[in-house]
């Protein structure tokens, strides 16, 4: 653990998405700025306009040799981030106000406190993590294959403005309308260099305990120990998408026989029609893809008293 001090001399970078939550958060930004500055930190604020510009400022950052990336927003500006971080020397953090808030969650961050969060951060230490590669992108946490992906297009290309009144209940609403209508797909993959078949209605990989916020996907899960956790939830229609959500919320869907699980280092997941992907709540093109972990690839900023177990030797 490299420890981060809270009078030392840092510089970093506070990227800022103002679409997300549901209210005007520069108030907060400035106050989390304003405790950073006092325990020494030199700042630059700097506000997302459009898809790609939290990745660009976070490599830019990199770039000129910056200690810290801080991210106000939620789990899809922090993926974009640590795209433009993997690599490289400069530690992510995150300070919450988005709609799933997976990553503040499995920390134990505050969600919408920004001062405290930042308090926290600066007292607590830089870990390095895995991160996973779908195709020519990285994701953190999580990266989702059908059903939910398809539900994450729909939100983010169609009902934005119900994402931003609603917060995840969006989600509810465009899942139970998508799960009605949505086929299993024949699904061929190929895990470690072993071929499986499965009809599937959505799968996921996870290099992250928590899924779309509440769900405990992957308990056993270590952000560091080199692999991701494989799951393909079979059936369709509505009925068997609420319960495998249900025996996901109860953390019951590892005995359920509809749900395969392994774990994998590398996977390539092709379907009998293109299916929608999702990396960390986004979406990310459409299938085949090729799933590999890139192990302790991105340092991230995280508070001390974490939740056990997240790390390999905690």
């Amino acid at each position: 653990m490299t420890p981060v001090i809270a009078t030392h001399d840092l510089i970093a970078t506070i990227v800022v998405n103002p679409a997300a939550g549901q209210c005007n958060m520069r108030p907060q930004v400035q106050q989390a700025a304003d405790e950073l500055a006092q325990r020494g930190w030199h700042l630059t604020i700097e506000e997302t306009r459009s898809p790609g510009d939290a990745v660009r400022l976070a490599r830019q950052a990199a770039a000129t040799g910056q200690d810290v990336v801080l991210v106000v927003g939620g789990d899809g500006t922090l993926n974009e981030a640590a795209n433009g971080l993997v690599g490289s020397e400069t530690a992510l953090g995150l300070l919450s106000v988005g709609t799933g808030n997976s990553w503040a969650r499995l920390l134990g961050l505050p969600i919408g406190d920004l001062t405290r969060a930042a308090r926290l951060l600066a007292e607590g230490c830089v870990r390095t993590v895995d991160v996973g590669c779908a195709g020519d992108r990285y994701f953190l946490q999580w990266a989702g294959v059908g059903f939910d992906a398809t539900v994450t297009q729909e939100v983010e290309s169609r009902h934005q403005d119900m994402k931003k009144r609603l917060g995840p209940l969006a989600y509810i609403v465009t899942g139970i309308l998508v799960a009605i209508r949505y086929p299993s797909t024949d699904l061929r993959l190929t895990v470690d260099g072993r071929t499986v078949y499965r009809r599937a209605a959505f799968a996921v990989v996870a290099n992250a305990r928590r899924y779309a916020g509440i769900l405990p996907l992957a308990g056993q899960t270590c952000l560091d120990d080199g692999w991701l956790a494989l799951f393909v939830f079979r059936g369709s229609g509505f009925c068997r998408t609420l319960r495998h959500f249900i025996l996901l919320l109860l953390g019951r869907h590892t005995r359920d026989a509809a749900v395969w699980h392994a774990r994998v280092q590398d996977e390539d997941i092709r379907a009998t029609r293109p299916l929608n992907i999702e990396l960390d709540g986004e979406p990310a093109g459409m299938t085949p893809v090729r799933i590999t972990v890139v192990p302790k690839a991105l340092r991230v900023l995280v508070p001390h008293n974490l939740p056990p177990g997240l790390f390999s030797d905690a």
